[in-house]
């Protein structure tokens, strides 16, 4: 609609310049045409002068004209040449200022980006102490297990030999076993409520971060390492709420160790990873802190 409208203005533009040169024309051919005519006329009896005044009447007018298109045209260039000066700085103050508007807006959102990673960092820390905790309290329930099984096997056997004496303590062992399992059970459902929480807040700001990083240039070291940071995390939260899930006491058995080497291994890439990104945020704000310096030196060059 805007093009359309300025393609209409540029058209009704040449159409009046184009008739204000037919006018002017009309105008400059018609005054010596008219005054012929009246030097032609018997009652001003204006034929009769001669030929010098005729000339010297043209080669004034003439050179009046002449002169006037002179003055004119360099008037125009001059006028022109200022306008095209004046647009041009225009269209480069625009530009630096939408350049500024851009780098503030990029200085504005990787402060709050920051603000997720210093989150992140200490939701970190909790699902850390959250995890490790639940990993061993969960090692030690293997243990009680095995006891478990033990006393009521012994108990299984006092009963059949008859031994009230075994029986009795057999009795009160798995009473005091069961005891120790059902709190230790109660204590992992707790830990594991608390380290889905983490995880939902380490999910969420995960998301945000990679929503924020549009606002970081694709080609800098920042945006790739904090892909690397988010993708890290990512997959130790996927892993992780795969082994939440297992109830059976059997199938922790079998990934318990798996998942205790791995968390260690992921959670040290993912502090490097942490330290990096920070290195490279505060760099990046340098860059942009540094280019809006420089737009601002421009300016102050033109004045």
């Amino acid at each position: 609609m805007i093009k359309e409208n300025e393609e209409a203005f540029e058209v009704n533009t040449k159409t009046k310049y184009f008739l204000l040169t037919l006018l002017a024309l009309g105008v400059i051919l018609g005054i010596p045409y008219s005054v012929g005519r009246l030097m032609e006329c018997s009652f001003l009896n204006i034929g009769s002068l001669k030929a010098d005044s005729w000339m010297s009447f043209w080669g004034g007018y003439l050179g009046a004209i002449l002169g006037i298109i002179g003055a004119i045209t360099i008037t125009t260039i001059q006028i022109s040449s200022q306008t095209n000066q004046i647009v041009l700085a225009a269209k480069e103050n625009d530009k630096l200022e939408r350049k500024r508007i851009n780098l503030n807006l990029k200085i504005e959102k990787n402060v709050e980006l920051f603000k997720y990673l210093v989150e992140i960092k200490s939701t970190l820390i909790k699902y850390d102490h959250l995890l490790s905790v639940m990993l061993d309290e969960q090692t030690e329930l293997i243990v009680n297990y095995s006891e478990h099984n033990k006393i009521s096997n012994r108990y299984i056997i006092g009963k059949f030999e008859r031994n009230p004496k075994l029986d009795q303590k057999n009795n009160e062992d798995l009473k005091w076993i069961d005891q120790i399992v059902n709190n230790r059970t109660e204590k992992i459902n707790f830990l594991k409520n608390e380290l889905n929480q983490s995880i939902s807040s380490l999910q969420a700001l995960s998301t945000n971060i990679l929503a924020n990083r549009i606002f970081i240039n694709n080609n800098n070291y920042y945006y790739k390492i904090l892909e690397v940071y988010m993708e890290k995390i990512q997959r130790e939260l996927f892993y992780i709420n795969i082994y939440i899930q297992m109830e059976e006491i059997k199938d922790v058995e079998v990934n318990i160790d798996i998942r205790k080497s791995e968390t260690k291994t992921n959670l040290s890439e993912i502090h490097e990873l942490e330290q990096q990104a920070g290195v490279a945020y505060t760099k990046y704000m340098e860059l942009l802190i540094s280019q809006i310096e420089n737009s601002e030196n421009k300016d102050t060059d033109k004045i």
